[in-house]
């Protein structure tokens, strides 16, 4: 009998049955985690504390980004069926060539994560992998606790039930839209079915299905992974503004300013043109250094910012260069977050104010960027 795991099973998120399309253009990649099932079958078992966990491999200085999502008891021979909506990765884009996902759920047969249920399901070690530098920064401390996490449970007699893992290769451009389901199995006695993804559909929240009928012999994960061909100035503003942007945004708002009604003599002009230059020349200095966006959307960016500032500029005064690069910031109320001894017991850190500062913080820089960004990633 066929056990490990089959897939992926790319799913039109239309309902359709229309092939999917890999576009083969430059662009952005953000994978969520939606829903799984988890299956386990043991002889003289009555369940066990099943855990799933994520790790995402991109082009990122200190390794794979590793979440662990959510912890559950669920009775032996059941299957448990469960939504997540966890943002795995957030606008990655195709110059990062490659992309690595895997998602494990496992049998914690010594139930160590049982007491953590309620920490590790409001999604306190729950991370994103993502290109922007303020998130990487305080994303560090949390990957240390998740890390330790991981390590005692496999340290521990685990039991596994289903490993999933692909590789998207961005080299070829953005990948196809839909949801990609992973079939699994660990048991004999559950083989893995013969389907093709024509035969399967997924209902949000939590519902996957081949013709019409309910999987209940498998366990399974479903992503949903959505593309975009640009993200926008904008995004440059998430998380706390980048030096890039701030260079423009202060050009643009000093130029405007200065706008005194008044004509302005050729040696304004020409002022006012090389104070533009060296703004862009700054602005652009920063721009080379941030890898979340495309070259192709960067140089767009500077152009559209070029055509602004000389526009703007057109019945301005001379400019001063002085505060180009200053900018005020804008604190954020973090979140909070309970912390238990028995989280500190098992992380084997005494005092868990330091922990939860840094989920807090980390909270904090997620939920602070624009609105109109949040439905695409996810934060």
């Amino acid at each position: 009998m066929a056990t490990g795991t089959a897939g992926p099973y790319v799913i039109p998120t239309d309902g359709t049955t229309r092939p999917a399309v890999i576009s083969g253009q430059p662009g952005y990649l953000t994978v969520r985690l939606v829903a799984y099932q988890a299956l386990y079958r043991r002889r003289l078992s009555r369940g066990c504390q099943v855990v799933l966990s994520s790790k995402v491999g991109i082009a990122l200085p200190d390794g794979p980004i590793e979440s662990i999502h959510s912890t559950v008891q669920i009775p032996q021979g059941t299957p448990h069926r469960q939504s997540v909506n966890a943002v795995l990765a957030s606008a990655i884009p195709t110059t990062a060539e490659r992309m690595s996902i895997q998602v494990e759920m496992v049998g914690d047969s010594k139930s160590l994560f049982k007491p953590l249920a309620g920490i590790v399901n409001a999604g306190a070690f729950a991370t994103i992998a993502t290109l922007v530098p303020q998130v990487a920064i305080v994303v560090a401390p949390i990957q240390k606790a998740v890390s330790r996490l991981i390590a005692a449970l496999q340290s521990s007699n685990r039991i596994p039930i289903m490993n999933a893992a692909y590789e998207f290769d961005l080299s070829r451009g953005v990948p196809a839209a839909g949801y990609y389901a992973f079939l699994g199995s660990a048991n004999s006695r559950s083989p893995l079915p013969l389907l093709t993804a024509k035969e399967m559909r997924f209902v949000p929240p939590d519902q996957l299905t081949s013709m019409g009928g309910a999987l209940a012999d498998s366990s399974w994960v479903v992503l949903e992974v959505s593309t975009r061909a640009a993200i926008g100035r904008e995004y440059g503003s998430r998380g706390g503004k980048r030096p890039w942007y701030v260079v423009l945004e202060l050009a643009l708002g000093h130029v405007r300013d200065s706008v005194a009604g008044t004509a302005l003599t050729r040696r304004e002009r020409d002022g006012l043109r090389k104070y533009v230059s060296h703004a862009l020349s700054i602005a652009r200095s920063f721009f080379l250094q941030d890898r979340s966006y495309l070259p192709a959307e960067r140089d767009q960016i500077l152009e559209e910012a070029f055509v602004e500032m000389t526009e703007a500029a057109a019945e301005s005064t001379e400019p001063l260069i002085k505060g180009l690069i200053e900018g005020a910031t804008h604190p954020v109320e973090p979140g909070r977050y309970l912390f238990s001894t028995e989280v500190g017991d098992v992380l084997g850190v005494g005092h868990m104010s330091e922990i939860e500062s840094h989920v807090s913080q980390y909270r904090a820089v997620l939920t602070s960027q624009p609105d109109d960004l949040a439905n695409f990633l996810g934060y």
